[in-house]
């Protein structure tokens, strides 16, 4: 893993330590710390400056697709084989397992507010997740790829895409809107 700086353009360091490919990597909100998770089924959180690991989270049974921190930067996300899961940031002790993805999560993020998870794979699902409870909110389906996102659930519960969807209750927020059948990856 790499860090650049953007205005430069020139490499600050380099994170060693991942034996596989690395899927995913993000800052910490406070930008002190990076998250990485890679095919060697770990997710790695460092030290920004100076590169130092903190704490490394080898519990998946599959690679690490994804993994992010919360907005406070006191959980991780993370997303592997067909499970999300959530992490103390500072130990690496795992806080919950939620379960009901049918295909590989490639995708997992908080909410600003923590409340909530939104992932998605290859199962063609988006699903929506309350934190506290361990439960599925809702599930968007019916894309005709995997559900793939690049998305979080703003503070009202409303997933910011190009659609208006309230993730409480489940309904679009603007009529027409093209939530089932988006013709490719979310």
């Amino acid at each position: 893993v790499k860090i650049w700086d953007a205005e430069t353009n020139t490499e600050v360091c380099t994170l060693v330590g991942h034996s596989g490919e690395v899927n995913s990597v993000a800052f910490s909100p406070n930008g002190k710390h990076v998250i990485s998770g890679s095919d060697d089924q770990r997710v790695k959180i460092w030290n920004a400056a100076p590169d130092a690991e903190v704490c490394t989270i080898d519990r998946h049974m599959g690679n690490a697709w994804s993994a992010a921190f919360s907005l406070d930067g006191k959980l991780v996300v993370t997303g592997t084989g067909y499970m999300v899961k959530i992490w103390n940031a500072e130990t690496g002790a795992e806080m919950c397992s939620l379960e009901g993805h049918a295909g590989i999560v490639f995708f997992a993020a908080f909410s600003p507010d923590g409340k909530r998870v939104v992932s998605g794979g290859d199962d063609r699902a988006v699903k929506i997740w309350n934190v506290e409870t361990g439960t599925e909110i809702v599930s968007l389906g019916g894309h005709n790829g995997a559900g793939i996102c690049l998305c979080t659930v703003d503070e009202d519960g409303y997933l910011e895409e190009d659609f208006g969807y309230d993730a409480e209750q489940g309904v679009i927020i603007h009529p027409g809107c093209p939530v089932p059948g988006h013709t490719g990856s979310v």
